[in-house]
């Protein structure tokens, strides 16, 4: 995934992930709104600020699949790809996929 864009001091960048169309047999209508679309938390953390996390220990770094606040930031569309940009500190959790070899 590339993007142009680097964001500045304690700000990160995220590819949104596309929110569902199909959710078990239940058609979802497409999203009417960017509230609606700000509504979504989950993404791909795709760049970092200079000074994110500068002072603690960074919870996420480039590639992560993260979860984020609910309308934090703002949305920028770049290819097709919509993007959220917000604070550091607006990340609250970092998914990891479950690992069933153990």
């Amino acid at each position: 995934m590339f993007t142009k864009w680097k964001p500045a001091g304690q700000f990160v960048l995220v590819a949104m992930d596309k929110v569902p169309e199909k959710v078990g047999s239940i058609i979802m209508p497409p999203a009417k709104t960017e509230r609606e679309e700000m509504a979504h938390m989950e993404g791909t953390l795709v760049a970092v600020g200079c000074d994110a996390w500068a002072d603690r220990h960074a919870p996420a770094k480039v590639g992560d699949r993260v979860l984020f606040a609910k309308y934090a930031g703002f949305l920028r569309e770049e290819n097709g790809v919509k993007y959220r940009v917000m604070h550091d500190l607006d990340i609250v959790m970092v998914l990891h996929k479950e690992n069933n070899d153990d």
